[in-house]
């Protein structure tokens, strides 16, 4: 009986509340270097060639993208700048997918850091990722290779978490467990059929 609690304990505070008071702060600030590290001087460098592929292909309609593709990465990237991004728009806004997903990959990280290793594991992961000099120019990249990293964090999160709830002792109910699952395979499901149709890597 006691581990079972002990169990449903442990995987309740993975994401938890049993935090020291200045570790939100620190998520915080480190969220802010993710953000301000990208946004700095994204439009300092012109178009390269593959940036520029990336506008023309969003033109396209998506039956073209996914019918014709002269790109060998998939259309999922191009989809969703022909979704979000308009005709015209300047260059901050045509790399701004990429920088979105580059911050949501810190926060992705910093969960997945912190069910494997708790949350001090969290923010090394979390402030490691956000100074990362290869994720920060991806970040400010009109291609895929941002989207596909935070599709394969949500993956790996995924996974992560429902082997914890694999190895804790089953709720008597299992109501609860069962929804986690649930969330914890659907998690990894998303994130790697997504990936799949974002980069052939």
């Amino acid at each position: 009986m006691d581990g079972a609690l002990l169990g449903r304990a442990t995987t309740a505070t993975s994401f938890g509340r049993n935090t020291r008071p200045g570790h939100w702060t620190m998520l915080g600030g480190i969220l802010v270097v993710a953000i301000l590290l990208p946004v700095v001087a994204l439009d300092a460098q012109g178009l390269w060639t593959d940036e520029a592929l990336t506008i023309v292909l969003s033109n396209w309609s998506v039956s073209d993208m996914l019918l014709q593709p002269t790109d060998p990465t998939p259309a999922l990237y191009y989809i969703f700048h022909k979704l979000l991004i308009p005709a015209n728009a300047p260059l901050e806004v045509v790399r701004s997918i990429s920088v979105a997903t580059g911050v949501m990959s810190v926060g992705l990280i910093y969960l997945l850091g912190r069910l494997a290793f708790r949350p001090a594991g969290g923010l090394l992961a979390a402030a490691l990722l956000a100074v990362w000099t290869a994720h920060v120019d991806y970040s400010q990249e009109a291609r895929a290779y941002s989207l596909l990293f935070f599709l394969t964090l949500l993956a790996s999160l995924g996974l992560v978490y429902y082997v914890q709830l694999l190895r804790q002792p089953a709720d008597p109910i299992g109501t609860t467990d069962r929804g986690r699952r649930r969330l914890a395979l659907a998690l990894f499901c998303v994130g790697t059929i997504l990936s799949f149709y974002t980069h052939l890597v």
